[in-house]
């Protein structure tokens, strides 16, 4: 940049902010910059969700992947239906058959991360269900549910509004009185935000109360009246960001900002409205007079001050250049200017600090452009004070122009001074040419800016995105695609050490941990076997052997399933055998299919044809690798002991990198992880890559705080508790 300009710019939050607020109209700023104000929208996500099978839609749910659990009080079923690929399917309850049976009544659902909850009001109850076996764990007794939410805690409220009560469920089964007054008989809904307060409906009343819980008790924080809008509530919801929506039945939806202020209504919709729910991401699911489903996805769109105008912000600012009689120079942005969009500048240049009216004159505007800098030359003016004036305008509500950066440059120099003195005699050619050749001194400052500013192009930590690879390739790295910008920069400012630890244990769980945000678990094969004195290997700990870990072939094809029960019950916790069949071929393998009492089948068991190995597969999705031993003339089959089974068989240059179960989501990247390995690992070894299971197993590999949590214990009998095998219940005289 040529050294004898001077120049002043804003290219931060606090700059923008500067600005009075008189000055500021209907812009948004933010460290990246100023845009047009934009207010949370909804539009329509497709076409409205009718019957896939159900009659009525009594209320619904949606799950973390974004299935909707619809609640039928007709047929008394949940239906599980998943929007993206159309398919719909009812919930089967575990223990109450495949339907709720006409001895219940159910109004109302609700959706924990581990539980679902259904409202019985005609037994003055609510069940329980855990998901996913979807088995009746528990039942909340005497109550009569009319609505109920569950917070992020998994505790559930309960509008008892019959008896004018809130209740509270913990995950325990404990249940406390938050709220009792007459006026609760008047309540109609509730919702929960993410701080923790109730909410609370009076449909008749217009209002909705918010309330504080302390130690298990509501306090009244504030109210929002609505009785002033004309409108009849059939529900409301609340966003992530504390916005109220309340449905109207006439058609509306309402909206409220966290200040109890009125927004209006949502112009996305206008059918009727007579249940409404919201998810996780702030979609709203709305439920029709005619029981269909209508989606609506929330979007950004740019206020209009006016109906039929243009969408238009204004940003005011005064340089100072602390100079009398400055001759400035030009105006530079930094700005993106989508189609439909365009930015317009005004200014005025004074020795005086006060701005007159209609004082402003047009300086340039800048329509839609791929280019990323514009810049104007300001004409023959002087004056200490620059007053300068953005107006942002739009002419499409899901458009902004954004402006990052001004600079204001002065003294006035342009390329003219280098040329002969005959080219600044007449005022004419002398302004056009300061004109013509500031196109030139442009191009040539903006690239000697850009080359002064080449030092961060080497810079792991702020070198562009597109520059990674290429920096990457100095330290003869290459990067993974599937690695996030962020992580690809953290492993290239760890290299270094990286290429010190490499192919060592250390070496590998640093850069696995790089990539996952976890220290991984790394068990090498030397650490369970060691060399027995005959020279074989041999487990450090032995395994305890048990008389049920196998069972005779020969004696379960002549129909003898006494120790195919026990294996099976033992190892792998099948307890349903009522029967087999058995398939057997010549020339391949011999299938043993098992059924349960109902003639269903539950598992299979496929041998070889060369009675080396053979497969246990499991209709739940589980499949189990068997042993196949002759032993005195007889076919014995072995279930291969735990250490065996998870680590495979002794090899001294194996080993095994577990990853946390709470790394679910990187199971879609275990490819990536195992290439990490590969690349990192010695070459003479083999590593294999699992995650982890979550559950106690007891005389098994658990790991407490990755793989297995206790919970306090409760000592409760009732629909959600289970006895073990081998349990007694006894009575137990006091003897005084």
């Amino acid at each position: 940049m040529n050294e004898d300009f001077k120049f002043l710019v804003i290219n931060a939050k606090n700059g923008w902010k500067k600005a009075h607020n008189k000055n500021l109209k209907n812009l948004e700023v933010s460290d990246e910059g100023i845009t047009l104000k934009t207010k949370p929208s909804y539009v329509r996500g497709g076409t409205p969700i009718t019957s896939k099978g159900w009659e009525t839609v009594s209320d619904l749910a949606v799950d973390e992947c974004g299935i909707i659990y619809i609640l039928d009080s007709i047929k008394h079923r949940v239906f599980i239906y998943d929007h993206r690929k159309g398919i719909t399917e009812p919930l089967e309850y575990v223990g109450i058959g495949g339907d709720l049976d006409n001895e219940f009544k159910s109004n109302k659902i609700a959706l924990g991360n581990n539980t679902l909850f259904i409202a019985d009001t005609r037994n003055n109850q609510i069940l329980c269900f855990s998901r996913p076996e979807w088995k009746l764990k528990r039942t909340f007794d005497n109550l009569n549910p009319h609505d109920m939410v569950v917070d992020n805690s998994e505790d559930v409220y309960v509008l008892d509004k019959n008896n004018g009560r809130i209740l509270k469920f913990d995950v325990e089964g404990n249940s406390s009185e938050i709220l009792r007054d007459e006026e609760v008989k008047n309540a109609e809904n509730m919702s929960i935000d993410n701080q923790g307060f109730l909410y609370v409906l009076y449909a008749v009343k217009k209002k909705i109360s918010k309330f504080k819980i302390q130690k298990n008790r509501g306090q009244l924080e504030t109210e929002i009246d609505m009785e002033n809008i004309i409108m009849e509530p059939s529900g409301f919801v609340i966003d992530s960001m504390g916005n109220i929506y309340v449905g109207d039945k006439k058609g509306q939806i309402h909206k409220f900002h966290p200040s109890r202020t009125s927004a209006g209504y949502l112009s996305g919709y206008n059918d009727s409205c007579a249940g409404i729910y919201i998810d996780r991401w702030d979609n709203l699911y709305v439920i029709t007079e005619k029981n269909d489903i209508i989606f609506l996805k929330p979007e950004k769109q740019y206020s209009i001050r006016k109906h039929d105008t243009f969408i238009h912000g204004t940003f005011i600012h005064r340089f100072n250049s602390d100079e009398l009689g400055c001759n400035w120079h030009k105006i530079g942005l930094n700005a993106a200017i989508p189609k439909k969009t365009e930015i317009q500048i005004f200014y005025y240049i004074s020795d005086n600090e006060s701005l007159p009216k209609n004082s402003w004159k047009k300086l340039a505007t800048f329509g839609s452009s791929e280019l990323k800098y514009h810049d104007a030359l300001i004409k023959n003016c002087s004056g200490k004070y620059l007053w300068l004036k953005l107006e942002l305008v739009s002419s499409d509500k899901t458009k902004t122009p954004k402006i990052t950066r001004i600079k204001a440059y002065f003294p006035r120099i342009s390329y003219l001074r280098y040329l002969p003195s005959i080219y600044q005699e007449n005022e004419s050619s002398k302004d056009f040419l300061q004109r013509f050749l500031a196109l030139f001194e442009n191009i040539v400052n903006y690239r000697e800016e850009e080359i002064s500013k080449i030092a961060r192009y080497f810079d792991f930590e702020s070198t562009p995105d597109s520059f990674l690879p290429w920096l990457a390739s100095w330290i003869g790295t290459v990067l993974d695609d599937n690695w996030s910008k962020e992580k690809q920069r953290e492993f290239l400012l760890k290299a270094v050490e990286l290429y010190k630890q490499r192919g060592t244990r250390k070496g590998i769980k640093k850069i696995i941990e790089i990539y996952t945000d976890a220290v991984p678990i790394i068990i090498e094969n030397w650490q369970l076997y060691q060399l027995d004195e005959f020279g074989d290997w041999q487990l450090k700990c032995k395994e305890k052997k048990s008389k049920s870990c196998f069972f005779n072939l020969e004696e379960v094809m002549d129909n003898n399933l006494d120790d195919l029960r026990i294996f099976l019950e033992y190892y792998f916790d099948i307890c349903e055998v009522s029967g087999i069949i058995i398939n057997k071929k010549e020339d391949s393998e011999t299938q043993i299919v098992l059924y349960n009492e109902y003639e269903e089948d539950i598992a299979e068991i496929s041998i070889q044809r060369d009675l080396k190995k053979a497969l246990l597969m499991i209709y739940n999705g589980k499949n189990h690798y068997l042993k196949v031993k002759e032993e005195n003339g007889k076919i014995n089959i072995y279930a291969k002991e735990f250490f065996e089974n998870l680590f495979g068989e002794p090899n001294p240059y194996k080993f095994f990198v577990f990853l946390k179960p709470q790394h679910e989501q990187f199971k879609d990247h275990l490819k990536a992880v195992k290439r990490i390995i590969e690349l990192e690992k010695p070459a003479h070894t083999s590593a294999e890559v699992s995650i982890l299971e979550p559950g106690v197993y007891l005389d098994m590999h658990s790991y407490l705080e990755i793989n297995t949590y206790l919970s306090k214990p409760v000592t409760r009998l009732d629909t959600g508790s289970f006895m073990g095998r081998n349990s007694a219940l006894m009575e137990i005289k006091n003897e005084r």
